[in-house]
């Protein structure tokens, strides 16, 4: 009984921590293979409202939101495990949508964060007017013809911009719009299984956008 019990804690201590997807479907070659399974870090984008706590003092209630993200929002590059957003209402800004997704989760690769311009242009893509370097590609050359995701698009406040990484068979933002980062479950970190060389996931973060 006490190993039983033991097991139990251990299991639920690390679920809080990570969690393990199984990549479906061929759209992030080359970085993950299809059927591959990469450990996601799902407390790396905990974030809270601080308002809440402020709320609970004596004193005037403060109104709207002030998010507070302890470690970090998802960086440039990084390829994040998310509820796929459904397409925007009429009544919805174009990029936005507040309706709640549903279906399978999607696994894609971060290409711009609030305030980024994002710029589908002679196949390339350009964040903030500059062409970005993307060796995980392979070669691939990335085609749109969905306005008005295609840019220059702006990514609006509390959200990201996505692509995997086999543009062919991927389109993410560019089918979709933007990703609510309430919506991220979390960072994929970690491939275990059906790798054969041991090593995180492949993770560029486009030093020429810090430039």
């Amino acid at each position: 009984m006490e190993t039983i019990v033991l097991a139990a804690i251990i299991f639920v201590a690390v679920r809080a921590v990570v969690l393990n997807f199984a990549v479906d479907g061929p759209s992030t070659l080359p970085s993950l293979i299809d059927r591959e399974m990469p450990l996601v870090d799902r407390n790396v984008y905990f974030h809270f409202d601080q308002n809440d706590p402020r709320n609970l003092l004596p004193g005037e209630d403060r109104e709207g939101e002030d998010i507070v993200y302890p470690f970090h929002l998802p960086e440039r590059g990084a390829i994040i495990v998310f509820d796929p957003p459904p397409p925007p209402a009429a009544t919805e800004p174009v990029g936005v949508s507040t309706s709640r997704p549903s279906g399978q989760p999607y696994m894609k690769r971060v290409i711009g964060r609030p305030g980024d311009i994002v710029h589908i242009r002679n196949g390339n893509v350009y964040g903030n007017d500059t062409p970005l370097d993307e060796p995980n590609l392979d070669g691939d050359i990335t085609e749109c013809t969905t306005d008005p995701f295609c840019g220059p698009f702006l990514v609006l406040d509390r959200t990201v911009f996505v692509l995997g990484d086999n543009r062919d068979n991927s389109t993410g933002s560019l089918a979709f719009g933007p990703v609510l980062l309430d919506d991220i479950i979390g960072e994929a970190r970690l491939p275990y299984w059906l790798r054969n060389v041991f090593g995180l996931v492949p993770d560029p973060d486009y030093p020429e956008l810090a430039r």
